[in-house]
C-alpha cells in the first residue's frame, strides 16, 4: 500500500524533460558495542568493538526522470554478503515499487565497521549479528523513503578531479612477484568523478556524489568509523552547509592510503605500511575533501536525464580446484585455523554435490545518469586497472566502482595472474574453491559490457 502511495507521490509525468527528479536520504547504521567487525581477519574473531569513534550511516540518492528511477545506496561497511545485499534491495524494491537492477548498493569498505558478510572468518563463525542486519535493512529503507520524500526538481554538473590518496600495494619484486608493499611508482586510478545535482528553485545542493579509488583501511582497532570517507563527507557537508554528500568506492581493490605508507623499512631497505593514527585518517580525508570541493566550481551542466539502469550475473572461471585428499590434508595439517575451516566446508560441498563450483560468479550494474554520464558497478575487490578498462570500454562518461551489491571476491586483471600476490591468491577467504582465476576470467565481464551497449541502456 505504501508502495503505491509513494508512486503517486512521483507523477514523473509533471518533470520536464530537462530536469532530474533528486533526493537524499539519510540513516543511522551505528552497531552497538559488542558488535563484532570486519576487515582485519582475527580482530574480528577476537572480540567485538568497544568503543565508537564516529557514527557510520547509509546514504540513499534517489535519482528519476520521466521514465524510470533509479536508487544509489552508500554505506559505511565492509562490504555485504550477496545474501544481506539481496535481502536489502528486497525491502527497498518492495517499498518504493524498485527492481533489483535499479538499486545500486556501493559500500565504502571501511574497515573499521561491523561484520556484513561472510569473508574471512564471518562465513564460519558465529560474528555476524543478525538482529543488527535487520536493523541495517530497517534503516535503508527509511533512508530510501526520506530521499524519494525529498526529491525535488534538480539540474545535474558533472566533472572530473585527481585524489592523490590512493598508493598502490603491490611492490613488483626482481623475480617479478607482488609483495604488499607501498609501491608509489605503479600507476594506480587516481581520477576523482565528482556528480552535483542542484535543486532547479533556489540553485542549492541536493547531493553531491564522490568517488575514490582506495581501500578505507588507514586505522585499526576496536572502535567503529567510517574512516576517510566519514572524514570527507563532514568536511564537505560543513562547507556547503547541509549533509549532502555522498561516498562512493571506486576500483580501489590494490590501494592504500598515502598517509600509511612510511612504516618501518624491510630488510632490503623498503619503507612499509604502518596502522594510521585518527590523525592520519583526518589527514586522509581531508585531502579527497579538498579535491572535491576544488571541483565543484569547474563541474559542467549535462543537458537533460536518462536513468536507465541494467544488471547481470556472470561466472567468472577459476582454476585449482582442490581435490578431496587435498582439502583433507588440510585439515590434518593446516596450522591456520579459518584456512581449516575453509577445507572443511569445501568437503561438505563436495559431499553433498559431488563437484565443487569452478566459476565465481559476480554481479555487473549499470545505472545510466544522462545521454554522457553512467556508473558501472562491479561486485568485489575491483583493482585500479579495471577503473581505465571500464573507462575504455564505453563512449559515455563512465564512472567506474567496485565494492558493489555484494562480496563477490577480489578482482585482478589478467596480467596479475603470473605475479601473484593477495589480490590473486586470496580467492579462498572468500568462500570459493579455486586457487585463482583461470586465464581469460576477464572475458564474460568484457562481454557483459557488450551487452549493455547492444541493449542500449550503456553507451
Amino acid at each position: 500500500m505504501s508502495s503505491t502511495k509513494n508512486m503517486r507521490n512521483w507523477r514523473p509525468e509533471r518533470l520536464s524533460s530537462s530536469a532530474w527528479l533528486v533526493g537524499l536520504g539519510i540513516a543511522d547504521i551505528t552497531p552497538p558495542l559488542r558488535t563484532h567487525q570486519f576487515g582485519f581477519g582475527t580482530r574480528d574473531r577476537d572480540h567485538g568493538c568497544t568503543g565508537i569513534h564516529d557514527p557510520i550511516e547509509v546514504r540513499a540518492v534517489y535519482v528519476a526522470d520521466s521514465r524510470e528511477a533509479a536508487l544509489i545506496l552508500s554505506y559505511d561497511v565492509c562490504f555485504f554478503g550477496r545474501a544481506e545485499a539481496d535481502r536489502i534491495k528486497g525491502a527497498v524494491g518492495s517499498a518504493l515499487d524498485l527492481t533489483a537492477r535499479q538499486i545500486l548498493i556501493n559500500s565504502s569498505h571501511t574497515h573499521l565497521g561491523p561484520v556484513t558478510g561472510d569473508w574471512g572468518y564471518g562465513g564460519y563463525l558465529p560474528i555476524k549479528d543478525p538482529d543488527y542486519i535487520a536493523d541495517i535493512v530497517a534503516a535503508t529503507v527509511q533512508a530510501a523513503r526520506q530521499a524519494r520524500t525529498r526529491a525535488r526538481t534538480a539540474e545535474c554538473r558533472f566533472g572530473l578531479t585527481r585524489s592523490d590518496l590512493p598508493v598502490s600495494r603491490r611492490y613488483i619484486n626482481k623475480q617479478g612477484k607482488a609483495e604488499w608493499l607501498p609501491a608509489p611508482e605503479i600507476p594506480v586510478y587516481k581520477t576523482l568523478p565528482v556528480i552535483g545535482f542542484y535543486d532547479r528553485a533556489t540553485g542549492k545542493p541536493l547531493a553531491v556524489i564522490f568517488t575514490v579509488a582506495c581501500h578505507p583501511s588507514t586505522a585499526n582497532g576496536f572502535e567503529i568509523s567510517a574512516d576517510y570517507p566519514g572524514v570527507a563527507r563532514k568536511l564537505i557537508d560543513r562547507k556547503l552547509g547541509r549533509a549532502v554528500s555522498v561516498f562512493l568506492q571506486g576500483c580501489g581493490g590494490d590501494t592504500k592510503a598515502c598517509v600509511i605508507t612510511n612504516g618501518p623499512a624491510n630488510a632490503a631497505g623498503r619503507p612499509t605500511f604502518q596502522y594510521g593514527t585518527w590523525q592520519d585518517v583526518a589527514r586522509a580525508g581531508a585531502i579527497v575533501a579538498e579535491a572535491v570541493l576544488g571541483a565543484l566550481p569547474r563541474l559542467k551542466p549535462l543537458p537533460k536525464p536518462k536513468v536507465r539502469s541494467i544488471l547481470a550475473e556472470v561466472a567468472l572461471p577459476l582454476t585449482g580446484i582442490p581435490t578431496a585428499a587435498k582439502l583433507n590434508a588440510i585439515c590434518k595439517k593446516d596450522t591456520f585455523d579459518l584456512r581449516r575451516f575453509w577445507a572443511e566446508h569445501q568437503l561438505k560441498l563436495l559431499r553433498r554435490k559431488g563437484r565443487l563450483a569452478k566459476a565465481a560468479p559476480i554481479l555487473v550494474q549499470g545505472i545510466r545518469l544522462a545521454d554522457n554520464l553512467q556508473l558501472l558497478a562491479l561486485e568485489g575487490e575491483a583493482v585500479a586497472a579495471w577503473g581505465w578498462a571500464i573507462e575504455k570500454s564505453f563512449r559515455a562518461a563512465t564512472i567506474p566502482l567496485g565494492y558493489s551489491n555484494g562480496q563477490g571476491l577480489y578482482l585482478p586483471v589478467e596480467s596479475m595472474l603470473k605475479e601473484g600476490g593477495y589480490e590473486v591468491d586470496s580467492v579462498w577467504e572468500y568462500g570459493f574453491a579455486g586457487k585463482q582465476f583461470a586465464a581469460g576470467f576477464t572475458r564474460p565481464i568484457f562481454k557483459t559490457f557488450q551487452a549493455f551497449r547492444q541493449a542500449q541502456v550503456l553507451a
